[in-house]
This record gives structure tokens, C-alpha cells and sequence, in this order.
């Protein structure tokens, strides 16, 4: 039993991609911006113990217009089920082959729906894709159009960072290869049992922080946070981490502003290294603090004796 082809839709760098695997060893080789990592991390993220979760910068570039074409089509027909169908999904389609003679398939067993003696491969198809309340969770607000359309798209993809955890759910679901209308729902850690796997991680010098582990104040300090914001009985804590949210929204406002003006100067230097890519037309930023994060991340407690 062995996977066959993966097909990856608007993760990352993976716009629309089918990979084979050979029957011992696929090695990926690529120039840089190629998609390489897209790969590993798409399936550390499904493999891993954690909840799984995507956010808007997971969406490949490619896919973030269909955004705003959603918006779009809300704003002139609210109840639209096309307008639904119009927003972007992360797909990963596996093709898993085994033995047709074997006695026991294990897990493999449950994703077997086709009744066609001669096939002998499984599909799993496992989408992050809009809940049905969706275009009500991203863009209820958004109804009426600024006057700037340049800072009407910046507002949409500013808010949809925010929404898309809410507005988006992953499923895991058995496909007949057969008949892609016969489809089988199942719990997404069955991949986990499928797929065996480990990941050694490379050397980053600049951003090697990723699996550091977060500061232990900083997370009692980041659950208070939370808890306040959402304390219905003292409205004095609530209103503090309101005006502490607002403050650091103040401060993202006012950076990303300055930053991505210095940004703009050094453009010309990264293009003479190859940077961003032939696949990335340009090179933009947008400023985003997390909270809570940066409470968790950034404060350190000192006594003294």
C-alpha cells in the first residue's frame, strides 16, 4: 500500500499540481519559489496532532481575486448560491494503491467505496473549504463599497484574515475513482493512520524560531487577555482589552504605512538577485498584529531579590 499521486489545489505555491510518487524514494528538486515546502508543510499540517488550521496567506495568490469576486456577487445578490461557490478551496486529492489480494487493509479498509473489482486504488479528498454560512461570516459588513476602490480591496483582505477561521472548515471525504458523485465522509485523523511520516526541519539562521517554544508568562498573560475580551460580567476588564486591542491596532496602522514605504526603495536591489520570482509579479506587505500572540510571544517577567 503506497500513494500513488497527489493533486494540490491553491495551497501556497501550488496553484494546481499533480505529483507522483515512485515505489521507493521521490526526490523534489525545484529553484527557489518553486513550491517545494508548500509541499512538506501541506502534509506536516494534515499529519500533525495539532487542529488543523489554514489562514488567508495559505491561499495561493492566484485564488485570492475569486475573494473578491465573491464580494462582488454578494453585494449585488445576497442570497445567491452561486455567489458561495465563487470562493476558493484548499484541495489535496490522494490516490492510495494496495493490494487487491491483501487479507487486511487496516485503516484503507474504511475508504474503500467502489464496487469495481479491477480497481485498486482508494481516493481521499480532503478540502478546507466555505461552511455554509460563509459569505455571512466574511462579508456582512462589507456591503457597501468605499469610494477608493484600491482601499476597498485592502479592507476586504484586511477583514478576511480575520474571518477566514470562522467562515472555513476542513473535511476529509472517500471519493469513488470510478464515479466522483459517490463520496464517503470521514474523520480527517484517519490520515494520520494512513500515513506514516516524519519531518526533519532545515536550518534557518533569520527565522529558524518556528517550533521555539512561547515564553510561559506569556501564555498565562495571553489567556488572561482572551478572557477578558470576552467577560460578560466585568465590563471594567473588557473595556481594557478593548482599548489594548485598539492601541495595537493603532500601531499596526501607523507601521505598515512607514514600512512598506522603506520596503518600495530596497525593490530594485532584491530584483537583481532574482527576487520575488517569475511566478510573483511584485513584492507587497501588510502589517498584521495578532494580539494575543504578540502578548504570548513578546512578554518576560524579571524578579528581584
Amino acid at each position: 500500500m503506497r500513494i500513488n499521486r497527489a493533486k494540490i489545489e491553491n495551497f501556497r505555491l501550488l496553484r494546481d499540481v499533480e505529483i507522483g510518487f515512485e515505489e521507493q524514494t521521490t526526490l523534489i528538486v525545484g529553484r527557489n519559489n518553486s513550491g517545494k515546502t508548500s509541499i512538506a508543510e501541506l502534509f506536516r499540517r494534515l499529519l500533525s496532532d495539532r487542529a488543523l488550521s489554514f489562514r488567508l496567506e495559505d491561499f495561493s495568490l492566484g485564488c485570492h481575486e475569486c475573494f473578491w469576486t465573491s464580494l462582488v456577487s454578494f453585494r449585488a445578490q445576497q442570497d445567491s448560491s452561486e455567489t458561495l461557490g465563487q470562493l476558493p478551496a484548499i484541495k489535496l486529492v490522494l490516490d492510495i494503491g494496495y493490494d487487491v489480494d491483501a487479507a487486511d487493509l487496516g485503516p484503507l479498509s474504511e475508504c474503500i467505496i467502489d464496487l469495481n473489482p479491477d480497481c485498486h486504488e482508494a481516493r481521499l479528498e480532503f478540502r478546507f473549504a466555505p461552511k455554509a454560512n460563509a459569505l455571512q461570516a466574511l462579508f456582512v459588513d462589507l456591503t457597501e463599497p468605499l469610494e477608493d476602490p484600491e482601499a476597498d480591496r485592502a479592507r476586504l483582505y484586511r477583514e478576511l484574515g480575520n474571518r477566514i477561521a470562522s467562515a472555513y472548515a476542513g473535511s476529509l471525504e472517500a471519493v469513488d475513482p470510478n464515479d466522483p458523485t459517490n463520496r464517503k465522509t470521514l474523520e480527517p485523523k484517519i490520515l494520520s493512520a494512513l500515513v506514516g511520516g516524519g519531518f526533519i526541519n532545515a536550518q534557518r539562521g533569520l527565522d529558524d524560531d518556528t517550533f521555539r517554544e512561547r515564553d510561559v508568562l506569556g501564555k498565562v498573560v495571553e489567556v488572561l487577555f482572551q478572557s477578558a475580551l470576552t467577560d460578560e460580567l466585568d465590563p471594567t476588564r473588557r473595556s481594557t482589552a478593548e482599548q489594548l486591542k485598539e492601541a495595537v491596532d493603532q500601531i499596526q496602522g501607523d507601521l505598515h504605512i512607514g514600512f512598506n514605504a522603506k520596503l518600495t526603495s530596497l525593490l530594485p536591489t532584491f530584483d537583481l538577485f532574482g527576487y520575488p520570482g517569475l511566478v510573483d509579479p511584485g513584492l507587497v506587505t501588510e502589517t498584521s498584529f495578532d494580539v494575543d500572540k504578540l502578548l504570548a510571544t513578546t512578554r518576560a517577567c524579571a524578579t528581584g531579590a
